[in-house]
């Protein structure tokens, strides 16, 4: 860009470029999916997995609940 403008000043710094995560840290609740023994859970158990991971996905307050 400095030289289709006609300046070139050595030494002017460059803005670093963007670069984004390659490997980005897993979310909690995909770890605690991987290590879940679906089979040993009741299905109270089940649901209140479910109602948790929720929670910490849209980060609603615990103890909020919503209605739609």
């Amino acid at each position: 860009m400095q030289l289709e403008s006609g300046e070139f000043r050595p030494g002017a710094a460059e803005p670093e470029p963007f670069q984004p995560v390659l490997i980005a840290k897993e979310h909690p609740v995909i770890e605690a999916l991987r290590t879940l023994d679906v089979n040993s859970l009741t299905p109270l158990e089940a649901l209140t997995k479910l109602y948790e991971w929720q929670r910490l996905v849209t980060g609603e307050p615990k103890g909020r609940k919503s209605r739609k």
